[in-house]
């Protein structure tokens, strides 16, 4: 039972993002030359109801009602989509299921959120004080995984056997969604049925338990698996299923040879060829020692010079650095910056003016106004708030509280019409999920069963 909450939980976890998630479309160009302008769709569902090609829904894409008869729309439908849900349809079986065991029917466990569902829906939500919008988003989801959550072991077996799956053939368990099944370790699917994994000799299961993987020190040759040759001065590969030189050889054709190693030289860090030890730089096939100039060092790899913390290069030497009043080190150290508050102005530092009501910025190399203060000119002057009106991110001007929006240099409310609600900017208005904008008031779509403003694609 603990298997099948798990698997309850995901799923009621990804509706609401599968029913509400929205694509960005791009801009492209069709094969007669038109540009279709980049524009947003909403997400398929795998709700036939929510097409736009379903008969009697508005197809804005030709600006007309799509004709043809519903049933032979779905019988079409579901033909072709055969017998493999998506996880959306899985997790809105899952929701009709638990409903149906709360006592709220939504009807055949189809997989399908169609009028009955919402309604079900819609009373589990009045029954829980939750908006009644018929849609389950992620608040009438947290209280319906709550009201499983407080089932009983003998509930949870009806709701198990409640949730859509296949009838199991042998040697198969149903998989963790509880929507279907799977074959166990040691088999292996053919059609609907579960058959024998044939494992040759020095085999064995592979991770999965639906195939075979030579053992370690053998590779698969066709069917079978042979043992893998081994030359002399080599060792298994970290699969097992190949051979690599061991370290200090390389490997040259089939065989490993010796790396020779020049004077002043070590083996590298895969250990098949050789670098100059620290010091010491390539050339040619020998090491030769570094030059390293007065006020220099080796570098971080150690096959070169770099001039010490306040030199800097100048050709193959090392010269100081002069360093201005006001300046310091960068952080290289081989060139100068002014130090903080100073900006630098020709080859010196000079200190930056800072008005009345600023500070200096973050490289302390200039000024900003303060929150609350905008610059004009070489001043900052005080940001006026209108009513209903809050400083931006920045603190350098002004925008509307939530539920307001600007009109000129003000804000004016936010009306919002019944069964709409605030848009995700706070600045305007969107009609509820089964509600569709006409004019400045939303009202019930024509098809009872869709659950968005604008359907689906």
């Amino acid at each position: 039972m603990a298997r099948l909450l798990v698997g309850l939980a995901f799923l009621l976890v990804l509706l609401p993002a599968a029913l509400d998630a929205q694509v960005r479309v791009r801009g492209y160009f069709r094969k007669d030359g038109t540009y279709v302008r980049p524009h947003v769709r909403t997400y398929p569902d795998g709700n036939p109801y929510n097409n736009y090609s379903f008969p009697g829904n508005y197809n804005p894409n030709t600006g007309r009602i799509t004709p043809g008869n519903p049933e032979t729309y779905l019988r079409n439908y579901y033909g072709r989509s055969g017998s493999t849900w998506t996880v959306q349809q899985r997790a809105v079986a899952t929701v009709q299921a638990g409903l149906s065991l709360l006592g709220y029917d939504p009807g055949e466990i189809d997989g399908v959120m169609g009028p009955r569902t919402i309604t079900a829906i819609s009373r589990f939500q009045a029954a829980k004080g939750i908006p009644t919008d018929g849609s389950a988003g992620q608040e009438t989801v947290d209280s319906l995984i709550a009201g499983l959550s407080r089932l009983s072991d003998a509930e949870l077996r009806q709701l198990f056997q409640s949730a859509p799956r296949s009838s199991l053939p042998p040697n198969a368990h149903v998989n963790v969604f509880g929507t279907g099944w799977e074959c166990d370790p040691g088999f292996r699917q053919a059609g609907d049925q579960c058959v024998t994994v044939s494992i040759p000799a020095n085999a064995e299961l592979n991770v999965y338990g639906n195939g075979w993987t030579c053992t370690r020190g053998y590779r698969q040759v066709d069917n079978g698996c042979q043992p893998v040759g081994i030359p002399a001065n080599a060792e298994l590969n970290v699969y097992g299923n190949g051979w690599v030189c061991s370290r200090g050889f390389r490997q040259v054709g089939q065989s490993c040879e010796r790396v020779e190693l020049p004077a002043n030289a070590e083996l590298n860090v895969y250990g098949n060829g050789w670098v100059c030890s620290r010091g010491y730089r390539q050339v040619g096939s020998g090491c030769e020692p570094v030059g390293i100039p007065a006020n220099g060092e080796l570098n971080v790899y150690g096959s070169g010079w770099v001039c010490s913390r306040g030199f800097h290069q100048v050709g193959q030497s090392c010269e100081p650095v002069a360093i201005p009043a006001n300046g310091e080190l960068n952080v290289y150290g081989n060139r100068w910056v002014c130090s903080r508050g100073y900006r630098q102005v020709g080859a010196g530092c000079q200190r930056v003016a800072i008005p009345a009501n600023a500070e200096l910025n973050v490289h302390g190399n200039g000024w900003v106004c303060s929150r609350g203060f905008r610059p004009v000119g070489s001043s900052c002057e005080r940001v006026i708030l209108p009513t209903n009106a809050e400083l931006n991110v920045y603190g350098n001007g002004w925008v509307c509280k939530r539920g307001y929006r600007r009109i000129g240099d003000g804000c004016d409310k936010v009306v919002v019409p019944p069964n709409a609600r605030l848009n995700e900017y706070g600045n305007g208005w969107v009609c509820n999920p089964g509600y569709k904008r006409e004019g400045q008031r939303c009202v019930r779509s024509d098809d009872p069963s869709t659950i968005r403003p604008n359907g689906a694609i």
